[in-house]
């Protein structure tokens, strides 16, 4: 599964890439994605995170949107992918902020009946 993070029941392979923006550096340049022309991924799946680490946007770009749109970068051997606001209006690409926003409240809910539980355990143990 080189230059593949993870495939799905289908068998489609995804590119997972993720950029944190922060009052210091609000920088859409996503990490460097090799080897495009070769296809090993099917689709990138790319993630905008809020300073706090909250999802902001997310988006699934089919290869061949990715190819179309990203810029080649000879000195690292690489394609450089800015993931501007432009994206979620082209052909073929999907926006997957609300599942993504659904999968982060269930995890904050988890962690939080976590938290009481372990703190129940706490108190219970000191009585």
């Amino acid at each position: 599964m080189r230059d593949a993070d993870a495939t799905d029941a289908a068998k489609v392979r995804y590119q997972i890439k993720g950029r944190r923006l922060t009052s210091h550096n609000n920088s859409r340049q996503l990490g460097a994605l090799r080897d495009l022309p070769a296809q090993a991924f099917d689709v990138l799946a790319a993630v905008l995170f809020q300073e706090d680490y909250r999802v902001l946007r997310a988006a699934l770009i089919p290869h061949v949107r990715v190819v179309e749109l990203a810029k080649r970068v000879e000195r690292t051997n690489s394609w450089r992918f800015l993931l501007r606001d432009a994206i979620w209006s082209v052909l073929g690409v999907r926006d997957v902020i609300a599942d993504l926003q659904r999968a982060e409240a269930s995890w904050a809910f988890v962690l939080t009946e976590d938290s009481k539980v372990s703190n129940s355990r706490s108190i219970t143990n000191r009585e």
